[in-house]
Parts: C-alpha cells; structure tokens; sequence
C-alpha cells in the first residue's frame, strides 16, 4: 500500500517539469502564506491564500501544486491570480474539469485546476497553466470543515495540514528555485461562541501563539467580549537566503468554551434555491449504560516511519493495557511490511497476560520495515472469537497511499460481523483521511495526538469507546409543526433513515410507493432488418460506448451519514439532513433514538431556524458525497418492491451509480470531491449551473425505477428539552468567500442540575438494570431503588487528614473548574514536562484486578505512612464491617484499605485527569467489593462516599 513513487506526489510544493534542468521537477518558491480561520461553534471556515514566483525570464505552460487539507473538508470557493489576472473557479464533473483546462493551456489562456487526489481524500492538486515569465501566482481556497472533539482537552480541536513529504513519500534533493521576494507565514485564527457562553481555554500544542482573550483579529485593542478569542502565529521568510517558507508540522488549536458540549440542531435555508433547506443536528452525548465485554485487539504501526514515535506507541499501549477491565480477551497485533500477532489466539486478561503484555511493551520498536496496514486487519478479524464482538484499536502515524481498498474491507467487515474500529492518530503528521476514514467505516470515532501532547485521556476515552455495548439501529426523526397549531400534541414524525434491519409499514406519511415499472426495449419492438456483412457505403468511425444507467428517484430527505454511527459518551457526533425542495413541513424538533438489550435511548432536540445560508448545505452535500466515495450511503441501500437491493442487480454500475449521485450535488452545492473539481478559465463564461431545478430522478431518462430508500412513520411525542432563549446566531449571514461574519442562531442549551454535567461514577452494584429510556445526554436511567448516594451526602465519621507536595508541571489550571486545587497555569506552547506524574505511576503498579498492594512505594506516591493510614482511618465503618473482623496485618484487609486510599488520592488530587483514571479506579471499586461480598459486607456504592474518609489537604 506504501507506494509514494508510483502516485508522483512525494514532495509538497509548487512544480513544473523543465527540460534543460536534470532533476524530473523544479520548484517555485512560496514566498507568502496567509490563513485566515474563523472557528463558529463547532465547525470553521478557511481562507488558504499562497504566493509562489516564477523568478525566471521563460514562463511556464504547466505547474502543479500538491497540499494537504483536513479529511472532510469542503472547498466552496476557489480563485487564481495568475500575474495581472485574476480567475475565478467553478466545479464541474471531474473529467469535464479537466477537458476545459487542458483546452485552455492549448489556446494559451490563463487557467487554474483544482482536484482531490483519488489515493488520500485529504490531499489536493492545484494545476495552473500558462504562467508568465516573472510573476506571482497567488491561490486562494476556501473550505469549511467540522471541527472533532479533543478528548484530552475536552474541546474541540482545529487542524491545519501543513507537511505531505512525512505523510506520504520520502524526501528527496530536489532542486528549488530562489526568489529575493520576502515574505511571511502569517495565520490567524478567530474564534466566536454564542454570546451566553465564554471561552474558557484557547492553546496549542504544535505552536507557540499570540494569543487575545476577549476580541478576534478585527477588533479593536480595548474591546473585550467574554465569547470571542483570536490566535496569531508568524514565521517571516529569508528572502534568498532561503527562497521559500514552510511549516514542517500540522497547526493545532484546541479551544474550550462554557456549555460547549450542549446538543443543538439549526435549520438552514439555502439564499439561491427555492425551498431547500438543511438540518445540522450535534450533540456530545453524555449517557451510562453497563460496560460491554468485548474481545479487544490493539494493531500498532512499528514501520520506520514510527521510530521516532515509538514512546509515545508505548506509552498509550501501557495505559491501554492497564486500564482492561477483568476477563476480557485481548490481543496485540504489529504491523509493517509483514504483521504479527502476539498470540495465535486473544487471551483471557489476567495477571500473567498483563505481565506478558506489559513486558511485550516495553520491547516494541520501530523494525517491521514498511507499511502495509490492510493484512493485519484482515488477520485481526478472521482471528477473532466468533462468539464476541470484536472492538480493533489501530494506532498509527498514517503513512500509507491506497486508502480505499482498507476503508472497503472495514466497511464489509463491520456490515457483516459485530466489529468496531477505533484509530489513533500519532504525530504531527498523520493522515487525517487515513484515522478518520477507518473510524468512519469502522463505526468507531478517531483521535489524534502529535509531539508535546498528553494522550492518557484519549486513549482512555477510546477504550471506554470499545467497552461500550455495540448499538446499530439509531434512527433520526423529524417532528413538524402542524399548520395552525404549533403545540399540537400528535405532531407528526418523519424518519430520515430507515434501518435495513427493522423494515417498517407503509403510515399516512410514508411516501406513495409505486411498483417498479421496468420498459422494455423500445428496439427490440421494432421489426429487424438484415444486416450486409460487406456495406459500400461504410465508414470507420471511433468507438463510442453509451453508458446508460438506471434512475432512482431521490429520497425526500437525504441523511448524512447515511447510516448513523456508535454514539460513544463525550465523542460529538454531526448528523445533517437535506430536504428535498418539494417538502413544505416546518421542522419542529430531531428526535435521536436507539435501543440496546438495557433499554431504549432517545434524545429530543428543538430545531432553532437560523435563517439564510449555505454553510450547513455545503458541509451536509460533502459528508453524503463522502459516504458516497467510500462506498455508503443512500444508494447502495435503496431497494425494489420485491426488496432487494438494487445496486446489487447492477453491480458493474455501481460505483458509477454512486459518482452521479456524488456529482450532482458537488455541481448543484458547487464543492470539490473525489468526482468534482473546481475548473477556472480566463475569459470564458462558464455553464450557469441551474441551482433552481427541482429534481426528481438522477440523470438519466427513466429506464426503470424503484421505491425510495426510506420510509416515514409516526412516533408518539416524547418529553420535549428544555433550551434557553438567549444568544445570537453565528450561522447567519456568512460569506461565501470570506471569512464568515455574523451570528449564529441560540443554541438550544438545556440545563441540567446547576450546570454540572459530569456523570459520577459508582459501584455496578449500586446502579440500576432498570429498562426505562435513558436520555442519550446527561440523564441516566432513574434508579430502581434507593441505592444511590448523593455526592453532597457526607457522613460524620472519622477522617484521616494527609498532605502532599504536588509536582506542579503536571497539572493546568482549568478556568470552568472551581473549587478544584490550584495548580500552574497553562503555557500556549504546549508544551508538558517528560517525567511521568505521580497519577500515572500509581496507575502501572495497580494490579491486573485493580488492587494495589500495601508497600512502601505505593504510600509514598499517596503521600501517606502506614501508621496514619491504620490508626487514622476508621477500617470497621469505610468497610461496613463489624471490628472484630478486622485484622489490620491480613494482607487482603490491608490491600483493600490502601486500595481505597488510592481511590480517594486519584478522585482528590488529579480530579483533571479524571478521564485518565476513573476506569482504573472503577476497577478497583468492583474489586474492593467482590472482597466485602466474601467478608459478608455491604458494598461500597460510590468513589465519592470513599473520598471523605481520607482528606487530603488541598
């Protein structure tokens, strides 16, 4: 799969091939980089604008220009100044795009091309043609992107691509032409929030920034707003003592705001298309259900590519390793050029295959050669216990071209066996198109960690990923308004998806499903002549194939993904919908639901209108494009009335089916994609594309016809959520190709106890197994019995009281987390100390069953001795057990109290890196009480019940 030299794309740069120089490829230098990003909420708009000279005296009829976006993205506008003209681009089917370009290099016309490459959907190529001897070359790209959820940070994280050559290819001497042209590397970032909320942290780990709380970029110098922020970096150029500028690692910005979390869902109305409108619904849910018990394989990258990321792979396996619950089977697979696995078969977690495996560890390096990542996730899942699900945890530093051929077995395997797949990304170059890609075939969610970064939470968060019970039929309903009476009771309900799996009857709302009238050939009515074998008249033609494909008529609403992934707690996740232009029905709500063995799960979300735009139709028209490219949605679903499916009974047409699919919305909402491209001619008016057309079927005159692909039925209403009435709208009003102005609607923020939403965790044997619903954000299921401590309930008893001197490195201080410990504040840099934290390592000496030992490193990390922890702490009441019991030297009495006092350390102390521990110390808490239940005690409900018989000083 590692095959750079075949792809031609191995440096980064603009080039042209010159006969008179030796090397195949000659670069221009870039003298100038401008990024102007503005961060709306969740989601951001990007002006890329890059100068390149041509210093020479010969102008140049073809370069080429290679760069990286973020996976996902979708480009909007694209603009030339190619010397003194300026050309602007329009997207067109790929091939068409092309033709027009090459015939104006022909007619020696200014001209501009710009495509995704078919082997990584996060790199592009921009063509420019007939560049004049002397002269500048400034492209100007727009582009609109989601922004993912950072699990370390617990915000959202903003990634700019800066380096290809690490990526994808080797770096070779090549020649580069010098320019005297000074210039710079200037970005800046602006960041808005809706006004209620705040921005409570901006950093970035990559760079060292400049950075203004309080106002973006435009702003004056002595205004202040709590919901604004901007960052800025430059990095000047030498002018010829260098000749170009360049980033040598992606840009990261994390950003964390007040209530940012909060689920929310804007409708959309398109300012040039009659009707259409869009939904971007998104939430980061928040729910418990009982842990699932999964077989669990970790396939690591140890490629050579990976050398210098190999502690890093080592210390995320470890964190992994420590953190399995017991009983679980597990694996680890290692790949390169060829894979291995660490065992035939996934062994049961015990304390001698934690030990193996912890050992294994601390041998990984970077010797398997090259990379060849689709074996070992073939080996992975051939391997697997059949009678399992099977979560694969692959981490990477993404080096591979090829994608497709993995992202396709994923996709087949995930359909057809319970699998899940979760990516980690490591460094600062990996592919986002590579990790997203598999997290998005594999129904898992992806994570990136580059050079300087804490990754304990995110590894952690990806393991609870794969702990989570797997759930495959979430469904997406629409609620409307009734006409007349917009506090109805029976609202009607919509489903935006059916599930294939749950095939539901025709309802008064369902479309009217007509039966599939197949024509015959009108050819074969006709009466047949004789054919002469030896025609006078004859003449040679070229050989033309007419390819004609079947229609299908076009869902009343299309949803992107098509089909709606795991929902795994604090992981966002963007649902869009496209109506089609016919549907009149105000949308009142989404209704997210699904159902797993403990009970059914649903969220509520209002619709909040935010008025005219295109932003959100053009992130929904590339997220179905791109399930469309990797081989999902709605179209390789859609069934005849007998129900089969139909792309199955036309299965040469199907990728080809899909590509028209894919077009025509990249033509209709103009952006770029793996079957589009944008295409700018000098003087030439391009086709006006007809936005205004309400289309029925694709493409071709009917030939034969099925019923839509989904169905709509009615829903009872549910309990409606709470929302403020406050904020503005980010979303209005945003230029196309600018950096966005305006506001965004309100979001719909409910409010839940005060405004602290973190879920406490307790003891299984404290929490209910009731099968009542269980919100899918922030509301758990309600207990069946009395069972639960409250977190302010605190008993009077006695309590130990330790103290500690805290390494103050380790920790940053958090501005939406009052009343926590005080530790030093955050540098933007990034940039953490090397030494591992006392957390971490009482975390390596806890045991495989989530006991610690009573020994003399251990109290030491705890800041404890032995004689204040047995005559402080009163044993007979924290255990629930009488004080005759008790014999303070039995090593398991003894093993059970510092096991707690570890538990209580980690919940007083490093309450920041909760995420990192809490599945340490859950094992521990179930631990503890299996012991109690032989001792004839009573469980221990909570951690936090714990915590107040040992106070350590803050």
């Amino acid at each position: 799969m590692y095959r750079p030299s075949s792809l031609g794309l191995e440096h980064c740069g603009c080039w042209y091939h010159s006969p008179s120089q030796q090397a195949p490829k000659v670069y221009l230098p870039q003298v100038d980089l401008k990024i102007h990003s503005t961060i709306l909420a969740t989601t951001s708009r990007t002006t890329l604008s890059q100068t390149f000279v041509n210093p020479t005296d010969k102008g140049i009829k073809d370069a080429s220009y290679t760069f990286p976006l973020y996976d996902g993205v979708s480009i909007v506008s694209f603009k030339c100044e190619i010397g003194d003209r300026v050309i602007h681009g329009v997207v067109k089917e790929r091939e068409q795009a092309r033709t027009e370009y090459v015939a104006a290099l022909s007619k020696g016309e200014s001209a501009a091309l710009l495509e995704q490459s078919v082997a990584a959907s996060d790199t592009f190529t921009t063509s420019i043609g007939n560049v004049p001897a002397e002269s500048k070359v400034v492209v100007h790209i727009s582009y609109l992107g989601e922004l993912q959820h950072d699990a370390q940070a617990d915000g959202v994280r903003f990634t700019v691509p800066t380096a290809i050559c690490p990526r994808y290819g080797q770096t070779a001497g090549v020649p580069k032409l010098q320019s005297h042209v000074s210039g710079q590397i200037e970005m800046t970032v602006d960041v808005k929030v809706e006004n209620n909320s705040a921005i409570r942290r901006l950093h970035s780990p990559s760079h060292t920034l400049e950075v203004s709380l309080g106002r973006i970029s435009t702003d004056p110098e002595d205004f202040y707003q709590a919901n604004k922020a901007s960052a800025i970096w430059k990095l000047p150029s030498q002018g010829s003592q260098r000749g170009s500028i360049s980033l040598d690692k992606d840009f990261v910005l994390i950003v964390k705001a007040k209530d940012q979390e909060a689920p929310f869902a804007f409708l959309e109305t398109h300012p040039n298309i009659a009707n259409q409108r869009a939904i971007m619904a998104s939430l980061v849910p928040k729910f418990t259900i009982p842990s699932n018990n999964p077989e669990v394989i970790f396939i690591i990258d140890r490629s050579g590519s990976m050398e210098d990321k190999i502690p890093t792979l080592r210390s995320a396996l470890k964190v992994f390793l420590k953190s399995l619950p017991v009983g679980v089977k597990f694996n680890i697979c290692s790949f390169g050029s060829t894979y291995s696995l660490m065992w035939k078969k996934s062994k049961t977690y015990d304390g001698s295959s934690l030990k193996e495996a912890l050992e294994f560890a601390d041998t990984v390096a970077a010797d398997f050669g090259g990379t060849e990542m689709l074996a070992p996730v073939q080996a992975s899942v051939e391997n697997r216990f059949k009678d399992l699900d099977l979560d694969v945890l692959l981490l990477t530093d993404g080096e591979i071209w090829n994608q497709e051929e993995l992202f396709t077995y994923i996709n087949d395997a995930v359909s057809k066996h319970p699998v899940r797949f979760f990516s980690l990304g490591i460094g600062d170059a990996a592919s986002h198109s590579l990790i997203q890609g598999i997290a998005r075939a594999g129904e898992g969610f992806a994570q990136s960690v580059g050079t300087n970064e804490e990754l304990d939470k995110k590894v952690v968060r990806m393991l609870k990923g794969a702990l989570t019970p797997h759930i495959k039929n979430y469904t997406l309903e629409v609620e409307y308004e009734k006409e007349g009476d917009i506090h109805a009771e029976n609202d009607d309900f919509e489903m935006a998806e059916k599930s294939d799996d749950h095939p539901s009857d025709p309802s008064p709302l369902s479309p009217v499903q007509e039966p599939m009238n197949v024509k015959s050939d009108p050819t074969s009515q006709k009466q047949q002549h004789t054919i002469s074998l030896f025609d006078e008249s004859f003449k040679e033609t070229d050989i033309e194939v007419t390819k004609t494909l079947p229609t299908i008529p076009i869902p009343k609403i299309l949803q992107a993904p098509y089909k709606i992934p795991g929902l795994f707690p604090f992981n966002r996740t963007n649902v869009y919908l496209l109506f089609t232009s016919e549907n009149a029905d105000r949308p009142k709500s989404v209704v997210l639901k699904g159902t797993s063995k403990h009970g059914p799960l649903s969220l509520k979300i209002p619709v909040e209108d935010v008025g005219e735009n295109t932003t959100i139709h053009q992130l929904a028209a590339r997220k179905i494009t791109l399930d469309l490219e990797e081989g999902r949605g709605w179209v390789f679903h859609a069934k005849d009335p007998e129900g089969k499916i139909f792309v199955d009974q036309h299965e040469s047409q199907k990728e080809d089916i899909a590509k028209r699919e894919a077009v025509r919305l990249g033509i209709k909402y103009q952006i770029a994609g793996k079957w589009c491209s944008f295409v700018a001619v000098e003087g030439s008016q391009h086709d006006t594309v007809d936005l205004t057309s309400k289309e029925k079927v694709l493409s071709q005159p009917p030939q034969e016809q099925i019923v839509e692909s989904y169905a709509a039925s009615s829903f009872h209403p549910m309990g409606y959520m709470p929302h403020s009435t406050s904020g503005r709208s980010l979303f209005r009003s945003a230029p196309m190709a600018s950096a966005p102005r305006g506001r965004m609607a309100k979001r719909c923020l409910p409010s839940y106890g005060g405004g602290s939403l973190q879920i406490r965790e307790c003891s299984d044997r404290g929490r209910s197994s009731s099968s009542e619903g269980a919100s899918l954000f922030g509301i758990a299921a309600p207990a069946a019995s009395g069972n639960e401590f409250a977190t302010s309930a605190a008993p009077a008893y006695n309590s130990a009281s330790f103290s500690q001197p805290l390494v103050a490195p380790y920790m940053t201080c958090d501005l939406d987390s009052p009343g926590r410990s005080g530790f030093t504040g955050e540098s933007t840099s990034g940039v953490e100390s090397t030494l591992d934290p006392p957390y971490r390592e009482l975390i390596l000496r806890q045991a495989f069953d989530g006991s610690w030992e009573w020994k003399e490193e251990t109290l030491k990390i705890l800041g404890v001795s032995s004689d204040t922890l047995e005559k402080d702490v009163d044993w007979p009441r924290l255990l629930g057990i009488g004080q005759e019991s008790i014999d303070k030297q039995d090593q398991n009495v003894r093993a059970m109290m510092i096991t707690l006092a570890a538990v209580a350390y980690l919940n007083k102390k490093w309450q920041d890196y909760r995420e990192t521990w809490e599945l340490v110390t859950e094992k521990a808490m179930n631990w503890v009480n299996g012991k109690l239940a032989t001792m004839g005690g009573k469980a221990l409900p909570s951690q936090e019940m714990v915590v107040d018989y040992f106070q350590w000083d803050k």
